[in-house]
């Protein structure tokens, strides 16, 4: 379908010159090179933001870039040791008409500035959300495991959906600990680790282009061509995708970021995901527990 049938010629142009607009990231070259960036966009995420830089840094994350999309909570002093330390960088994206296009195209930018900004610096970026987790399965290196891809320009990872798992009100738990209930076997959907040196720009916040029309491929080294991969490959790394948490997470996550969700429509997400992502358990990230709850505790902070 013509996306101008449906949201307005004046909006497709609003939103072509959204996605195109320049984005600067002003910030200090720390003169550092890093094996792996992670790279997010989020809002509202205060109260987990600690638990999934600190999980990431146990898998071999040496450095986050993350962009606050206008959140209203206290997400600034939860980050300002990391920030302090130099281990976030963090940015602030522009205010534009909120609708999923407009944040879309935003939020596109800026992957699309995090590897001009770390491309003859980082080896590899993923770019995810605060309420994904890079799972590896083969060992506990991310960046180990990446060292297997070398020859291809991204590795794209399939997600594992996690549902509420029966969690109205919001656990006194870790995201990793208190989800277990998921869909087995994955989902067709992926999300990818890039070589910034080899990646021209991001086309959905699922896949990129790549220089010399080469393309991502998956853990069996099977090549992928857009955001989806039939059948799912997570025998050596998986996304674990929390995606509502508890009922009271999902509900309040709506309430501030878009209201409408928080009726019907969010109801009916809420139970297509408490149905469809509960068709067995998987624990398998529970073994980075014991060390995480260690840094969660205060064995660090930044």
């Amino acid at each position: 379908m013509n996306a101008s049938r449906v949201i307005g010629d004046r909006a497709v142009r609003r939103i072509a010159d959204v996605r195109h607009r320049p984005f600067d990231l002003d910030e200090p070259d720390d003169g550092r090179s890093y094996e792996l960036v992670l790279c997010a966009v989020f809002r509202n995420d205060a109260r987990f933001l600690r638990e999934w830089i600190e999980f990431h840094r146990l898998v071999g994350v040496e450095k986050f870039v993350l962009f606050d999309n206008h959140s209203v909570d206290d997400f600034r002093s939860v980050l300002r040791p990391y920030v302090d330390s130099g281990l976030v960088s963090l940015h602030r994206l522009p205010r534009v008409r909120a609708s999923y296009p407009f944040y879309r195209a935003l939020q596109l930018r800026a992957y699309d500035a995090c590897v001009d900004r770390y491309r003859g610096r980082a080896r590899w970026i993923a770019c995810i959300d605060v309420d994904e987790f890079l799972n590896p399965q083969t060992g506990d290196s991310v960046v180990d495991l990446l060292g297997d891809f070398a020859a291809h320009p991204a590795l794209a990872v399939h997600w594992v959906m996690f549902g509420p798992s029966g969690r109205v009100l919001r656990p006194d738990a870790p995201v990793i600990d208190a989800y277990t209930r998921c869909a087995v076997g994955g989902s067709a959907r992926v999300k990818v680790i890039v070589d910034p040196r080899r990646t021209q720009r991001f086309i959905s916040p699922h896949h990129a282009s790549y220089t010399g029309g080469a393309l991502a491929v998956n853990e069996r080294g099977e090549p992928v061509a857009g955001g989806e991969s039939e059948p799912p490959a997570v025998t050596r790394i998986r996304i674990n995708h929390y995606y509502t948490r508890s009922v009271e997470d999902f509900l309040a996550k709506y309430a501030a970021n878009d209201g409408a969700k928080t009726g019907h429509k969010g109801l009916r997400e809420l139970a297509y995901a408490e149905r469809e992502y509960s068709s067995g358990v998987d624990t398998s990230i529970q073994r980075f527990l014991p060390r995480l709850e260690a840094a969660l505790r205060g064995g660090r902070s930044a």
